[in-house]
């Protein structure tokens, strides 16, 4: 009697290679982006630890870190951050990349972002890791700094690679309400701009979504879900 051996089809072996590639790639995009996450992560710790560092030091020279001594603080802290290369302006295109942590387009006016704000005491300038940092003075909010954690790289995305930092007594401190100037279909009695919310979640559509951020990133807390750690929740 002759032996029957059994085998696959050709349909069955192609199903089952289908099925394999389609895991693998679903697998892999969560692998690529739990990477992506980590490096931001990784950025922003080391961008703050950075900052905080210069700010102890910037204490102990000045004492009391007032907005009256903002010229010598602000040349303070760009000296100490190895002599970053100061930059008058940057490119138009990157300042225009800006989005929010719901990927909206933030656009300009936002009136936290130092990186944004056009006058003559700003300093803004490239670290030697490639990290962007922008130190100005807010007639309201006092000293403000703005940081990219990875500069040009993108995404420019509010809470991932943008984060923006106030002083307050003296330490570092973040933002809750802030405000943004007025689009041209809204109406704005109060100067030009508007006082709002400044919320951290993927559901929000305010232009203003993801500059209160720090506080998330600092406690590792996921904004949107408290089971969740903030750096594996981006949206």
């Amino acid at each position: 009697m002759k032996e029957i051996k059994k085998a696959f089809t050709l349909a069955e072996v192609l199903i089952t290679l289908g099925v394999i590639g389609v895991v693998a790639v679903m697998t892999m995009s969560v692998i690529i982006k739990n990477i992506q996450h980590k490096t931001l992560e990784s950025q922003f710790k080391k961008s703050y630890s950075q900052l905080s560092q210069v700010l102890e030091q910037a204490r102990m020279e000045f004492g009391i870190l007032e907005t009256t001594d903002y010229d010598d603080i602000r040349e303070y802290i760009s000296n100490k951050y190895n002599k970053g290369k100061v930059i008058d302006n940057f490119e138009t295109s990157y300042i225009n990349s800006f989005l929010t942590y719901s990927k909206l387009s933030a656009g300009k006016g936002i009136r936290a972002n130092c990186f944004d704000k056009v006058n003559t005491i700003n300093k803004r300038f490239i670290n030697s890791d490639g990290s962007f940092m922008a130190i100005c003075l807010h007639n309201y909010y006092g000293i403000m700094i703005s940081v990219d954690t990875n500069g040009y790289k993108g995404p420019n995305r509010f809470g991932y690679d943008l984060f923006f930092f106030r002083l307050v007594n003296s330490k570092l401190s973040y933002f809750i309400d802030i405000n943004r100037n007025c689009t041209e279909t809204e109406n704005c009695p109060n100067y030009g701009y508007i006082t709002e919310g400044s919320p951290c979640s993927k559901s929000s559509t305010k232009l203003t979504n993801g500059i209160s951020c720090v506080r998330y990133a600092l406690t590792n807390t996921c904004p949107d879900d408290a089971n969740k750690k903030y750096w594996e929740c981006l949206p």
